[in-house]
């Protein structure tokens, strides 16, 4: 059951991922009075039909799927939306995990490609890098890396000690396009290639993608869960495998975390703020949250405008 104090909210379905940095996340904060832990999470949707590998993410099944648009500044102790836009889709079947991955792109001209064998792909370059954990447990994962020309590499982490940089999937594949826009990514990944399958409404896996730009003439960075970039598995978000007929929700959302995320955490999903302070996850709109964040401003003003006449000195 998601709370929503006064004022009851719609809750739909659609598009899910971060609230960050904006005006309605530093209310939730001033609110809150204590810090919130930044998360994402990302539905995978069942299908029976597999899409055709060939980068272009036109079928049928693609629409399926639950968009995800909510990436945030690559590598930042506080980020904010990126100015990267970009999309993900997740589909699963009974063999085989498959992401796609629109990257929207003012200069396609200009994607910058190095690596041109496998294995040579790295982030001096227009790629992606997709960290999958399907133990959940933010310790191992395995990483499956793409450019924009379809050149692809991968290697495994066990646990912090633990890193085999030169293993290979022996089944994993993915396909790239350009168009006048955009470039996308279409990648399969056989369960072969991972440690288990996934469990539809089980446990979740943990997630992190992250995109490399370089068409602006230097590095931007985006990523899908904030703080999750350059392998900080703590940081990865999470990924639910949906039921078949099974359609996303606030309320899924809050029963997908429970217990897996220590409070305070935050969530943005669909034009809402998922918070749990520890007394449950409550629901606000934006708009809630910056009434939140003028009182909290007026008040803050009140109290140095005390304090000045109190003491003296500058307000």
């Amino acid at each position: 059951m998601i709370k929503t104090g006064k004022i009851q909210v719609a809750m739909r379905s659609g598009s899910i991922g971060l609230l960050t940095a904006s005006a309605a996340f530093l209310a939730v904060l001033s609110a809150s009075a204590v810090p919130l832990n930044e998360t994402s999470l990302a539905f995978a949707v069942p299908t029976e039909t597999e899409p055709v590998l060939d980068g272009r993410l036109d079928e049928d099944v693609w629409r399926k799927a639950v968009v995800f648009s909510r990436f945030v500044e690559y590598y930042k102790p506080h980020p904010k939306p990126s100015p990267l836009k970009s999309e993900m889709r997740i589909l699963y079947t009974d063999r085989a995990l498959w992401i796609g991955l629109v990257h929207f792109e003012p200069h396609p001209e200009k994607l910058k490609v190095v690596g041109t064998t496998r294995d040579s792909v790295d982030w001096t370059e227009d790629m992606d890098e997709i960290y999958v954990d399907p133990s959940g447990d933010a310790i191992g994962f395995t990483k499956f890396a793409v450019n924009s020309a379809g050149v692809t590499a991968d290697m495994r982490r066990v646990d912090g000690s633990v890193v085999l940089k030169e293993w290979n999937g022996t089944a994993w594949r993915a396909k790239t396009s350009v168009g006048a826009d955009r470039w996308t990514v279409e990648a399969c990944i056989p369960y072969v290639d991972l440690p288990k399958p996934p469990e539809p409404g089980g446990a979740p896996w943990r997630l992190c993608v992250t995109r490399y730009q370089w068409t602006s003439g230097g590095f931007v960075g985006s990523e899908s869960s904030p703080k999750g970039a350059y392998n900080n598995t703590a940081g990865f978000g999470y990924l639910a495998f949906l039921r078949p007929d099974e359609k996303p929700s606030a309320e899924l959302v809050a029963r997908t975390l429970s217990g897996r995320l220590a409070p305070p955490w935050s969530l943005w999903y669909d034009g809402q703020v998922l918070i749990d302070t520890g007394n449950g996850v409550v629901a606000k709109t934006e708009e809630q949250c910056r009434e939140e964040e003028r009182r909290e401003t007026e008040r803050m003003n009140e109290i140095k405008r005390r304090l000045a006449a109190e003491f003296g000195g500058e307000e």
